[in-house]
């Protein structure tokens, strides 16, 4: 089945023919997000709020208010039991849905909240903003323990990895970056768009991710290609090594039509 979201102010869920339509928001609609399980959706709105609905006959079994601006972003938690969510009003919220209630808000970003990811083991969420940053922020303490700063735009997409040790970014400033949750070191540049890129997710491996960008194009990128298979696939047409700086911030890891 297919959920969305749509300026018509409903979602709507398909197979080949549509079965439901998610209707109670009173404008339109931002984003949507199924439940691990598969059996409820997550809507949030420019009304402000979030919808939980039992995906099978479209009952609404919830309404999540809190933000202050439109909700453009959701997630659920790997377990199920709680929904991230992200909105212009420059906050993330963690909601409790065995209460409906909101238990955590997380402040920080100076500008609109874009994306939010959770990381697997449920202790942490991703964010990343219009503000050209990414944060990363604990439940424990509802405190960010890092800010990821490096990208030249507004960074509209963040993915955790399923291993839990890294975070993917797409910027408006056309590259993809991955950052090391653990060493906080600096990212590495993975992939460069032509135009800017707007969608960000990984393999179930934790070693490829794929990008969707404003130039029409889907690309995916290899995070962790060893040097020499680098040197490789390139076939003698570099002119150099380059140092392990170099390397860190320039370096693209990418596949070649024939897989390589």
């Amino acid at each position: 089945m297919l959920a969305t979201a749509s300026s018509d102010r409903t979602a709507r869920v398909f197979t080949a023919e549509e079965l439901v339509v998610l209707r109670g928001h009173t404008d339109t609609v931002w984003c949507v997000a199924w439940s691990p399980d598969g059996d409820r959706i997550a809507t949030g709105a420019q009304d402000r709020c979030i919808h939980v609905w039992d995906a099978r006959d479209g009952s609404l079994l919830a309404v999540l208010r809190g933000h202050q601006d439109w909700v453009v972003g959701l997630a659920w938690s790997p377990s199920g039991r709680m929904i991230a969510s992200c909105s212009d009003d420059r906050t993330a919220r963690v909601w409790d849905l065995a209460t409906g209630r909101e238990s955590m808000v997380f402040t920080g970003h100076e500008n609109w909240v874009d994306a939010v990811s959770w990381a697997p083991d449920e202790t942490r969420l991703a964010t990343s903003s219009a503000d050209w940053t990414a944060r990363v922020w604990s439940l424990a303490t509802g405190q960010a323990e890092r800010v990821l700063s490096g990208h030249g735009g507004r960074v509209p997409a963040v993915a955790w990895s399923p291993d839990g040790e890294k975070i993917a970014t797409a910027s408006h400033d056309r590259t993809v970056r991955v950052w090391d949750v653990r060493s906080g070191e600096d990212p590495l540049v993975v992939g460069v768009h032509r135009d800017r890129a707007l969608s960000i997710t990984w393999s179930a491996g934790s070693r490829l991710v794929a990008s969707g960008s404003r130039d029409g194009t889907v690309r995916v990128w290899d995070t962790d290609m060893p040097l020499e298979e680098l040197m490789r696939v390139a076939r003698r047409r570099t002119f150099r090594t380059l140092t392990p700086e170099e390397r860190r911030t320039h370096l693209l890891a990418m596949r070649t039509e024939e897989g390589q």
